[in-house]
């Protein structure tokens, strides 16, 4: 665990004071709705990084996160509201905005930059523009793909943002001491914690209480994906260090949660979390930062696979 006195965490939560003020300032004289209702929102776009719609959900997601490291839960209500208000500003549907759906991808940004960078001024500024950035295409593919996007946005935008820190010669930050031999439910806890960038189990049940307060049947399969994860990786023997911190496990927790939203099943939550597991241990030899791609992924080809049973059932049906 980070400690919250880190000197970077200070500068970022003092140079993003006056940003969050700015935030609802113009949030609150452009709207009818006061500071309550927008943070309100923000919360919720939190929380929908895990299918929450639930200000609550995302108040105890927030509160894990500052368990672990302050800056990254600021970076993650700074990345929803920027990416809430961006899709205010440029009149995306406002019931999604409500939603929070413009939020969740923007609070990833924000969460994943600072993960990977230190927080210098460049490294802020990239990250707001991200966090804008992420709202956009979130838009367009709920536009144009007849499928969920899921985190889709904050991949893409993510990958740019990373790439031109890199550039710029942006400091990174120092990696974390490895560990092992943590007990299967930490390491389950581990894994729900990942999906925001946490090795921490005390954050991982905070994350797991935030949805169990919203929806019971959502929390049981983010533990059962990421319990999931976490046994397919010991029989593939992959790294045991990176299976305690739930490498191997948080992609499996999204896809077993975003399947089970999908169709009504215990199928097929189960097999877009095992296939995420696969696509974890392969994404790395392609040289981009893993992210949540494996989720999206799995998902993706699970949803696929359902349609293509959907066809050839239609199609033996008119036979």
């Amino acid at each position: 665990m980070r400690s919250p006195r880190n000197p970077h965490e200070l500068y970022f939560l003092g140079a993003s004071a006056p940003l969050m003020y700015l935030v609802f300032g113009v949030a609150m004289e452009e709207d009818q709705l006061n500071l309550r209702d927008w943070g309100r929102i923000f919360l919720r776009g939190v929380g929908q990084v895990m299918f929450q719609e639930s200000a609550w959900t995302g108040a105890f997601f927030v509160a894990g996160l500052a368990c672990s490291s302050l800056k990254m839960a600021a970076g993650a209500l700074i990345g929803s509201a920027v990416g809430t208000l961006t899709a205010y500003a440029l009149r995306f549907p406002r019931r999604d905005i409500e939603r929070g759906l413009y939020g969740f991808n923007a609070a990833l940004v924000g969460v994943a930059v600072l993960f990977y960078d230190r927080p210098v001024a460049v490294t802020l500024l990239v990250t707001l523009l991200a966090a804008a950035a992420s709202a956009v295409v979130t838009h367009a593919m709920r536009r144009h793909l007849s499928f969920p996007s899921y985190t889709a946005p904050f991949i893409v935008t993510t990958w740019v943002a990373l790439a031109a820190l890199r550039q710029m010669g942006a400091p990174a930050e120092p990696a974390a001491a490895a560990v092992s031999d943590v007990p299967l439910p930490m390491t389950i806890a581990d894994g729900i914690a990942q999906v925001m960038f946490q090795a921490s189990a005390i954050t991982g049940v905070l994350f797991l209480i935030g949805i169990l307060l919203n929806e019971w049947r959502d929390a049981f399969w983010a533990v059962i994906g990421s319990a999931i994860g976490v046994l397919i990786a010991n029989w593939r023997n992959d790294p045991a260090t990176s299976i305690a911190v739930g490498i191997y496990s948080y992609n499996s927790t999204l896809a077993a949660m975003a399947l089970a939203l999908y169709r009504p099943s215990i199928l097929l939550p189960i097999v877009a979390a095992a296939l995420s597991v696969f696509v974890t241990e392969w994404f790395p030899l392609i040289g981009l930062e893993t992210l949540t791609a494996p989720f999206v992924l799995a998902s993706w080809l699970t949803i696929a696979a359902v349609h293509l049973e959907r066809a050839f059932g239609l199609c033996a049906h008119r036979r």
